[in-house]
């Protein structure tokens, strides 16, 4: 009987683990959108790889609430320490299921909230960055289904054309630049030291003659 027991422990551990987090049913949380952050009852992130419906060349990360109806309520949503605010207001949205986070590489590009929605369905809402600077998504855009559900084409013309306004600088980038800035330099020290020489040898011509 010890032995069951245990064994059905551990399968309801197993279970449990691998499951959505019922420890954030119904609570009102922070998103958090940084991958090496931790969930605990107030916070919650996206860090699970998942691979369903991602455009080559990009990742996706979630957090999935309880399967059986349950959500969350997020109250805001930080990045590197930063709350996202769109024209000064924190990003909110009540009665979440899932969260969905797409990625280039280690540069975040897009999020959305899959949300309940006049208790019989969900609906899906999408922030990008642009520049630096986040906004909401517009789902006519981006061919989003009558729940506002990004997906296949759709979804890669919005990922790339977020990743296309979102230039990384590579360290390649950043030699360049830094030559061209100091060939400029040189450019500059060139043209001032040859017009004092200029008003030099002028200078010493003026002086020859006047004697």
């Amino acid at each position: 009987m010890k032995v069951i027991y245990v064994l059905l422990l551990l399968i309801n551990l197993l279970r449990c683990s691998a499951g959505p987090s019922a420890a954030i049913s119904r609570r009102n949380v922070t998103l958090d959108l940084t991958l090496s952050a931790a969930n605990s009852p107030s916070k919650v992130v996206p860090n699970t790889p998942n691979n369903e419906d991602v455009p080559a060349g990009f990742k996706k990360f979630v957090i999935f609430g309880d399967t059986h109806g349950h959500y969350f309520n997020v109250t805001d949503v930080l990045y590197n320490n930063v709350n996202l605010r769109i024209n000064g207001a924190d990003i909110s949205r009540n009665y979440v299921y899932d969260v969905f986070s797409y990625w280039n590489d280690d540069q975040i590009l897009a999020f959305c909230f899959r949300y309940d929605y006049e208790r019989s369905h969900s609906k899906y809402e999408y922030y990008n960055v642009i520049q630096g600077v986040w906004k909401e998504v517009k789902e006519s855009d981006f061919e989003a289904n009558s729940n506002g559900k990004i997906s296949g084409a759709g979804l890669k013309k919005l990922l790339k054309f977020t990743e296309s306004q979102n230039p990384k600088i590579t360290p390649d980038g950043d030699k360049k630049e830094g030559q061209k800035n100091k060939k400029l330099l040189i450019i500059i020290a060139s043209a001032v030291g040859g017009i004092f020489v200029l008003l030099l040898l002028g200078f010493l011509a003026y002086y020859v003659f006047k004697k």
